[in-house]
């Protein structure tokens, strides 16, 4: 999604209705804006929690709670190793590392920090 809009696009609006008739969704987001994370959520008509403060454990298990699902059953999916997926180890839930997004919405070739995790995450995994 481009960053510099709230506007959900049509085909990931259609993908997070369809999903919802097959599991339960939850946006957990480090972003501080209350504002838009509400937007965004309200839009997919899904819960979400922002300022997670991710790879902390402590929202994410609040969540994984309200979801009221066994570990084995749910999944976190983020694109970035040191706090999506980091915390869903930590919190011993199933992980999906997606590629990273730019401003406008379209996947990051070359970035300095998704270079650094990569090196980082085969050195300590």
């Amino acid at each position: 999604m481009n960053r510099n809009t709230n506007k959900i696009p049509d085909e990931v609006k259609s993908w997070i209705k369809k999903s919802k008739n097959l599991f339960k969704l939850y946006l957990i987001s480090n972003n501080p804006s209350e504002k838009r994370i509400s937007t965004i959520g309200n839009q997919l008509g899904i819960s979400y929690k922002f300022k997670a403060l991710k790879p902390s454990k402590k929202i994410t298990l609040e969540i994984i709670n309200i979801m009221n699902e066994t570990n084995k059953n749910i999944a976190i999916i983020g694109d970035r190793i040191f706090t999506d997926i980091i915390v869903g180890n930590r919190c011993k839930i199933n992980t999906i590392l997606v590629a990273r997004l730019n401003r406008e919405g379209l996947p990051i070739k070359i970035n300095l920090t998704l270079i650094i995790e990569r090196i980082l995450s085969l050195l300590l995994f």
